[in-house]
């Protein structure tokens, strides 16, 4: 993991060199930081890299994000959000403690006027249980009247 100080430095102007070149040629950013991801989230870190999507926002014990609201505060709006169900959850909650926090975080998106795309906070593991991921479907489905 790179200290505060090597991203300062180091990750985000030479990010932002990068994002800008690749925004030239109409195309888009995509930047996965998962686990840790405090103090350069309440730094400006993502912020400042010109990135158009970012993954992931995880509270503990996944990631170390405060809430998805604390995160969604720190992250410039104009910035797609990805990902926010830990994979602990996935892998021991029942399907419909998976759905309700499924809702839970798309509503607190939409109440923020956030763009976010639900999914997993990295990709899944084999013994993922298949009713949690088809629960997190039904869960957008439902939300969005689909």
């Amino acid at each position: 993991m790179a200290s505060p100080k090597h991203y300062d430095d180091f990750i985000v102007p030479y990010s932002k060199m990068v994002t800008d070149m690749v925004h030239k040629s109409g195309l888009m950013v995509y930047a996965h930081m998962c686990s840790l991801v405090e103090p350069m989230l309440s730094m400006g870190c993502y912020n400042k890299m010109g990135i158009d999507l970012f993954e992931t926002l995880s509270e503990p014990p996944v990631g170390n994000v405060k809430s998805i609201e604390d995160a969604f505060s720190k992250i410039d709006p104009e910035i797609c959000t990805r990902g926010n169900i830990g994979l602990d959850a996935l892998l021991k909650e029942t399907p419909e403690q998976i759905k309700e926090r499924s809702f839970k975080i798309m509503e607190t998106a939409e109440k923020m006027g956030r763009k976010h795309i639900l999914a997993a906070s990295d990709y899944l593991f084999y013994e993922t249980p298949e009713e949690n991921v088809h629960a997190m479907c039904e869960a957008v489905k439902e939300f969005n009247n689909i």
